[in-house]
């Protein structure tokens, strides 16, 4: 008690000069985020902001900040705006702009929509209110990459150019080109702030410009134990091993070094913690991260996605999958067990094409078979016996053709030019018409399976558009599609032209690979059908 009723006294002592709380920053810094892509180096601004509190410029700053977190920082930073001289924003994350308004989003945003943005995120608007009230001596940084997903109609990823209030400086920049400007322009006494900003690679400047105007004034400096007691609310902020690490390379014999060293130790104790540590080091790709996703789900473990981002879904998956293999359940990946995981999934995918192979020869053993005992006799029933049996069959064209054919000798010019105006049209009424007209006729009993096919057709639609919707949501690009054409044409099951536009050639195709492979036969793709259609081709393409 004693000790920190002396380190409040250091520190009322160091406020009392006029240099505390003169300028005042507020820094947002989100680089790893729960459901979305990750944005390399978006934290990078608040190690940079450090910098700015060097000079004495009081710094609010958040690293990974959740949108509660955010708004009370925010709330902190405009209960102190109206008393500080100079302020400084600094927003680095994934964005998303509407037409009246863009957003910095918290690092557990769930994709909101057009409606549910302004309650899940930071408007810049409402930041640009608050630095508007100091015309001439205001600054926003807002940082950012391309993020490659569709938001919807009304709302698209990145910055749009706000509206800028009379006297506020805006700097639009990537995340690696922001932390430049912050520590060595903003942070730098007496450095130009539009000359240093247009020195820099990927960083530009607009609104209010001055050449002459510094952020920090030169010959500006804070007291060291502001300093320190700074650094140390800032690791106790974001609570972990890397945070209290930085803070022992600046102080190692500083007053809470030993409380650093005692909190490092408790982290790395913690259940699980070395293993995400050790999963992190890894450095894996985005790529890499897919292939690791594809793979657990060729084991059988749903990762909710493949899209290189291991959320709630791929941590249960690694956990279930290290569960199953006797390993301790920490949902977080090793070098060892990665590779594991690989050649578990190599094994699966030759296992699965043996087996696919195996039903395949004894399928198409059944099928011909079956073919000459319906098909060979030349008959419209055995034709007729041969498709029930067999829709997607190896003869099931040649069985179409000859029924066709069939019917069509056998009928008259009126009867044949009624089912051709049926058969175009297509609807039960057609059908119906046509079977009032011609009930002995040639094309009778195709009337009335069609009829059949219609009220199947009905009952599966919903069926049909849910699978449909499902295959779209796996966002499979062109390049995609061609490959699991080539690979259902390699594996000789005839998807038609690869072109990558599936047509009912390749539903056909579809279905057959997944009758072999005893996944649900709906013709559409699935996450599961994707995998293992694709497991060599994708392995190969990364690790090319």
């Amino acid at each position: 008690m004693m000790f920190r009723r002396l380190r409040l006294a250091m520190l009322a002592a160091a406020c009392a000069t006029p240099l505390c709380a003169a300028d005042l920053a507020f820094v947002v810094g989100n680089e790893n985020y729960d459901r979305i892509d990750d944005l390399r180096r978006g934290d990078d601004v608040v190690d940079a902001a450090r910098g700015l509190g060097r000079q004495g410029v009081e710094v609010i700053s958040r690293r990974d900040a959740g949108h509660e977190e955010t708004l009370a920082a925010l709330a902190q930073f405009v209960q102190q705006a109206s008393e500080a001289d100079k302020l400084l924003v600094v927003l680095s994350g994934h964005f998303l702009s509407s037409a009246t308004d863009t957003y910095l989003l918290p690092v557990e945003t769930d994709l909101p929509s057009l409606t549910r943005l302004p309650s899940r995120a930071l408007p810049v608007s409402t930041v640009l209110a608050v630095l508007g009230e100091a015309p001439g001596r205001s600054v926003l940084v807002l940082a950012t990459e391309p993020m490659q997903r569709d938001f919807g109609r009304y709302l698209q990823a990145g910055v749009d150019d706000p509206a800028l209030p009379q006297g506020v400086t805006l700097i639009r920049a990537t995340p690696r080109a922001a932390e430049r400007v912050v520590r060595d322009v903003l942070a730098e006494p007496g450095r130009s702030l539009q000359r240093g900003v247009e020195a820099i690679d990927g960083a530009r400047i607009s609104g209010f410009l001055s050449d002459r105007y510094a952020f920090v004034e030169a010959g500006r400096a804070a007291s060291p134990i502001a300093l320190e007691a700074e650094a140390w609310d800032e690791a106790r902020r974001t609570d972990t091993v890397r945070g209290y690490e930085r803070f022992l390379d600046r102080y190692p014999r500083g007053m809470n070094a030993v409380e650093a060293r005692l909190r490092i130790n408790e982290l790395l104790a913690s259940p699980g913690r070395l293993a995400e540590l050790e999963e992190r080091a890894l450095g894996l790709t985005r790529e890499e991260r897919q292939q690791v996703q594809r793979d657990l789900v060729l084991l059988g473990f749903d990762t909710r996605g493949i899209d290189g981002i291991f959320g709630p879904g791929t941590r249960g998956a690694i956990r279930a999958w290290q569960s199953a293999g006797g390993l301790e359940a920490t949902g977080y990946l090793d070098a060892a067990q990665v590779n594991e995981l690989g050649r578990d999934a190599v094994a699966r995918s030759r296992e699965l094409d043996r087996q696919a192979e195996e039903r395949r020869v004894r399928q198409e053993r059944d099928d011909r078979a079956f073919w000459r005992e319906t098909g060979d006799r030349g008959t419209e029933d055995g034709y007729r016996r041969y498709l029930d049996r067999y829709p997607d069959g190896a003869f099931s064209d040649i069985a179409r053709d000859r029924l066709a054919s069939t019917e069509r000798r056998r009928a008259t010019p009126a009867d044949l030019a009624a089912w051709r105006l049926a058969s175009n049209t297509g609807t039960a009424d057609a059908f119906e018409r046509y079977i009032d007209r011609f009930p002995e006729g040639a094309f009778v009993r195709a009337a009335r399976d069609a009829l059949g096919d219609l009220d199947v057709e009905r009952e599966r639609s919903a069926e049909r558009e849910a699978a449909l919707a499902a295959e779209r949501a796996l966002g499979l690009n062109p390049l995609t599609a061609r490959l699991v054409e080539q690979r259902l044409d390699a594996l000789g099951l005839n998807p038609g032209t690869v072109d990558g536009a599936f047509d009912e050639s390749t539903r056909r195709a579809i279905r057959r690979y997944q009758d072999a492979r005893e996944l649900p036969g709906t013709g559409f793709l699935t996450q599961p059908t994707v995998v293992q259609l694709l497991a060599d081709s994708v392995r190969q393409l990364i690790e090319r």
